[in-house]
């Protein structure tokens, strides 16, 4: 269910099996200039060539932090960050996934395995620096009074229109009794 928050500059979406409030997907878009590599850098410290934003340009992030501003102090330049209902293809080709978790140990365990399994020398299509720079945004785990919570990118389906977000909730099953089972049942919305 898409429900429009008390902020009327962005919609939340809640899990109709216990009410629970996903957070929201901020993207940040950041500019860097010389000026602001300049000051980054200490006295005698050169740029490496190869690393991640180590030129001047406009980069994107993503975040599900509550104040991603706030996480943002290893960030070079200038971010804006705004909240998404929708994805800009022309801003990332991901899509996203956001996975509430029943504990912060679940929620590691999981974002430790995908990346695990994400950075693997058969992925061509990802590079271990865009996946690290993500990791590094400290955007992908986020714990909120309504759960703890990931943010993992993956590979646009080709058949879809365009980057989706998918929220998704697991639950343990029960029987038509009311007895609770030891399997999980999922929620999930993709838009």
């Amino acid at each position: 269910m898409v429900q429009q928050s008390q902020d009327p500059a962005h919609s939340r979406i809640i899990c109709p099996h216990n009410g629970i409030q996903f957070p929201t997907l901020w993207h940040g878009l950041n500019t860097i200039t010389q000026n602001d590599l300049n000051r980054f850098l200490e006295p005698g410290q050169q740029i490496p060539e190869n690393g991640p934003r180590a030129q001047p340009g406009i980069f994107h992030y993503y975040s599900i932090a509550e104040n991603p501003k706030a996480a943002e102090s290893h960030i070079v330049g200038t971010t804006i960050w705004t909240p998404v209902t929708v994805l800009d293809p022309n801003a990332t080709p991901y899509s996203f996934f956001i996975r509430h978790h029943q504990s912060a140990e679940l929620a590691e365990a999981y974002f430790l395995g995908f990346f695990d399994n994400a950075i693997h020398p058969f992925d061509t299509e990802t590079s271990e620096d865009e996946l690290l720079g993500f990791r590094n945004t400290n955007a992908g785990t986020v714990t909120t009074a309504q759960g703890t919570f990931t943010l993992i990118p993956i590979p646009t389906p080709p058949a879809a229109p365009g980057p989706l977000i998918t929220y998704a909730y697991q639950y343990p099953a029960t029987l038509n009794d009311g007895t609770e089972i030891d399997l999980l049942e999922e929620w999930c919305i993709t838009i």
